[in-house]
């Protein structure tokens, strides 16, 4: 029975670097260098997803996209083939004024992509134009919710943990770091997953293909070039795509700030060693 698959991630943390590569094996016939593909797995939680549903006179600049989620949800899994029922999403898993982003009712499966909270602090606030300091307050906080446009924001570990709970659908962890130091490994873990749900197989041409074509330097050198319609206007997308700058770019202060706020989950992904 086809269901919805979800791409979920925190926002800047290698979801749009898996999405790439997903509608490259998807798709392996697209000859075109532009970021056209990525429209196959299109962000859930936008107006042009909704609109394929429900009616453009309600929108307005209070839309309230988690109130209609689950019926969007449901009437696209009855209007599309299960190719087409791939999505991005940064929504956390869970309820917010009695309304739920999802259900096991309208979920295939799951894939997540968790990164380095000090690298995704970094990114984060470079993309939102803001200081470390000022993305600070509120990505380690654990009472603050953000609504921003379609997104509604918690705290990384919140996140993480969300969808950690999400355990009746079957599911895969992805570390970026780890898809970054190896590719190959790791993207055929994801289709060998894939495989036992969806009518997929793993071809080691392809796969490879995909790889070449969705390295973070080509994507980067791509925005230059084209732009990329899900930048923030005031700077670029694919800014540095590194999994250890926080080294040199955080504060002692800031490292240790957010190491406290989520000791248990980077302890347990090893991201702290000690």
């Amino acid at each position: 029975m086809k269901k919805i698959i979800w791409i979920a991630s925190y926002p800047k943390s290698g979801n749009t670097y898996v999405r790439a590569f997903l509608s490259h094996y998807l798709y392996p016939k697209n000859i075109k260098t532009d970021f056209s593909l990525l429209k196959k797995i299109p962000k859930f939680e936008r107006k042009e997803t909704f609109e394929k549903i429900l009616n453009k006179k309600i929108f307005n600049e209070n839309f309230d996209f988690l109130k209609y989620s689950q019926e969007v949800q449901s009437k696209l899994i009855k209007n599309f083939q299960q190719k087409e029922l791939i999505y991005k999403t940064h929504y956390f898993y869970g309820s917010l004024n009695n309304y739920t982003f999802t259900s096991k009712k309208n979920t295939l499966l799951f894939i997540y992509i968790v990164r380095d909270p000090r690298e995704v602090l970094i990114s984060y606030a470079y993309h939102n134009n803001i200081s470390i300091d000022e993305q600070l307050k509120d990505f380690t906080s654990s009472n603050i919710i953000n609504v921003i446009g379609s997104e509604t924001i918690v705290n990384w570990s919140l996140h993480y943990k969300s969808w950690k709970s999400f355990i009746n659908v079957p599911s895969i962890f992805l570390k970026y770091e780890d898809l970054v130091l190896n590719p190959k490994k790791n993207f055929e873990k994801l289709i060998n997953f894939l495989s036992q749900y969806i009518d997929i197989d793993l071809d080691t041409k392809i796969l490879n293909q995909a790889i070449q074509k969705t390295q973070f330097t080509k994507l980067k050198k791509l925005e230059k070039s084209l732009g990329f319609q899900e930048s923030n206007k005031k700077g670029v997308f694919f800014r540095s795509g590194k999994i250890d700058s926080w080294k040199k770019i955080l504060s002692k202060d800031q490292k240790n700030k957010v190491e406290k706020a989520f000791y248990s989950e980077m302890k347990k992904l090893n991201y702290i060693k000690k």
